[in-house]
């Protein structure tokens, strides 16, 4: 899956989306019935980090330790409900290069996919705006060098201005920010900068069996932070990354880049790899 643009959400609608989620649960358990057993492990990020990769791995891993998950990818769903639109529709942003995704109708969506009990991988950037906290175990945040990141648009074929603003939303830590905005159980970010999809996965395994398992593990509260990158700052890092050059860091499109946007807010989005 290809990325799009960086995106701000301004979502009024979480708040009571968890608050609604957490009534139902104490309303049932009031009229004694048995809560639904579900297990939410989020693998998210800016596109570019590796996250469809890395749920794929862990989505193999765990079935051959005899434990299904069903990896359930947020642009699909999206996609298949109709919210994506197309290049010629209103969803559509020709400067930012980005389609605007209704969070709310998203929402709701996700929310008829987790229902069930069962075990989860679910992976998009958009997590954090359309999975509330109920029955998330774990949020994997992946992280990775802006200036890395420009080197992979330019190889996707984004254009100039959706590979500066992704890049500059990764230096900023806008997705692992809102992540933890989110007060998920437990969060945990890796660096997948100069690291194989494989080993990245290893790590992640980590963390998803000690939450499977009530266990804390040494990764959680760690943060990553590009403004205090050793090679000259986040000041400097930025500077190359919005170099008015005329050097684009990308060019054409991928048809399944999706934004965040509507439903409780403005803004544009991202959703990759």
């Amino acid at each position: 899956m290809a990325g799009a643009g960086y995106f701000i959400l301004v979502l009024h609608e979480e708040a009571a989306m968890d608050a609604g989620h957490g009534e139902r649960r104490r309303q049932g358990q009031r009229q004694g019935q048995e809560p639904v057993r579900r297990n939410i492990v989020i693998i998210t990020g800016t596109p570019g980090v590796g996250k469809h990769a890395v749920a794929g791995l862990l989505g193999a891993r765990r079935e051959e330790e005899e434990e299904g998950w069903r990896i359930i990818d947020i642009n699909e769903a999206a996609r298949r409900a109709g919210l994506c639109g197309g290049m010629d529709g209103s969803n559509y942003d020709r400067d930012a290069d980005t389609f605007d995704v209704d969070t709310g109708a998203l929402a709701r969506v996700m929310k008829r996919r987790l229902e069930g009990p069962g075990d989860y991988i679910v992976v998009g950037h958009l997590a954090p705006y359309v999975i509330p906290s109920d029955g998330v175990i774990l949020a994997v945040v992946l992280r990775r060098n802006p200036l890395s990141l420009a080197r992979v648009y330019a190889e996707r074929g984004y254009g100039a201005t959706k590979s500066r603003n992704n890049a500059c939303a990764e230096l900023l830590g806008v997705i692992a920010y809102d992540t933890l905005k989110r007060s998920y159980a437990r969060t945990a970010q890796f660096d997948t900068t100069n690291r194989k999809p494989p080993e990245v996965a290893g790590m992640a395994l980590d963390s998803m069996r000690a939450a499977y398992h009530g266990r804390h593990h040494s990764d959680e509260g760690l943060a990553i932070d590009w403004m205090l990158d050793g090679q000259g700052g986040g000041i400097a890092m930025l500077s190359r990354i919005t170099a008015g050059d005329g050097q684009p860091l990308g060019g054409s499109r991928r048809d399944d880049d999706y934004t965040g946007g509507g439903g409780g807010g403005g803004g544009g989005g991202d959703a990759s790899s």
